[in-house]
């Protein structure tokens, strides 16, 4: 039994909170921690889908490119150009072109068939230079073998060669800007290119009956029945330049 001496002693040391544990047991395991933040966490929102504002006409209206401002050379060289003919099928085919070909060629032609009158003269050597001054290169071509077909002065191709010679000579002399314009004759240029020239006008002439071709005899102010032999075939080369 114990003393009193030694209750006392056990009693202080309890008091003391110096009781020692034995040595086996082991230490009570903490109970598991809970993760932290778990009850504290808060139940997701329903994200709501992010709104695109709009896009602005005026932020539109910068993104597009400027339009580039009129050039006053090309309204001028179109103004010069529509005083020349009568209508204009499209001017804005013919705007292009003057913007992208400023270089453009103009083409006309002539039988050489007599004396020049004054609308022929002052009036065509007036309307070439303005075409000229918008920028164009001016081709002619004399049309001396269509002349001699049509039995103009005679039939005779030299006398036909000195009547175009001498219209040539009257344009200069009323004022015709020459530098741009260029005479072809059509004997020479036909010689020169005979094989892609006559083989076309042959495939013409295979495709058309001669009542088609007949048609094109207004062109020649005669009739369809006063044409010759040698008009048919002259109303093959007018198709045939109409399909070139």
């Amino acid at each position: 039994m114990a003393t009193c001496a030694q209750l006392d002693a056990i009693i202080a040391e309890t008091r003391a909170g110096a009781v020692r544990r034995p040595a086996s047991a082991a230490p009570a395991a903490a109970p598991p921690a809970e993760k932290k933040g778990k009850q504290q966490q808060k139940p997701k929102q329903p994200q709501q889908p992010k709104q695109v504002p709009p896009v602005q006409e005026k932020q539109a209206t910068a993104a597009a490119p400027a339009p580039a401002p009129d050039d006053p050379r090309l309204a001028e060289k179109m103004s010069l150009l529509l005083s020349v003919g009568e209508e204009c099928v499209s001017e804005p085919e013919l705007r292009n072109l003057i913007n992208k070909k400023p270089a453009f060629v103009l083409y006309d032609g002539f039988e050489p068939s007599g004396r020049m009158h004054i609308a022929q003269g002052v009036f065509k050597a007036m309307n070439v230079n303005k075409c000229t001054a918008a920028g164009g290169r001016f081709i002619f071509w004399v049309a001396d073998w269509f002349a001699l077909m049509n039995d103009k002065m005679g039939g005779d191709l030299e006398r036909i060669k000195l009547v175009g010679e001498y219209l040539i000579e009257v344009w200069t002399a009323a004022g015709m800007d020459m530098s741009r314009v260029e005479f072809k004759w059509a004997a020479e240029e036909i010689t020169r290119h005979a094989a892609k020239y006559w083989t076309l006008a042959l495939d013409v002439a295979r495709k058309f009956t001669v009542a088609r071709i007949s048609k094109c005899c207004q062109i020649m102010g005669r009739l369809e029945g006063t044409l010759t032999a040698v008009r048919i075939v002259l109303a093959c080369s007018a198709r045939c330049r109409m399909e070139r």
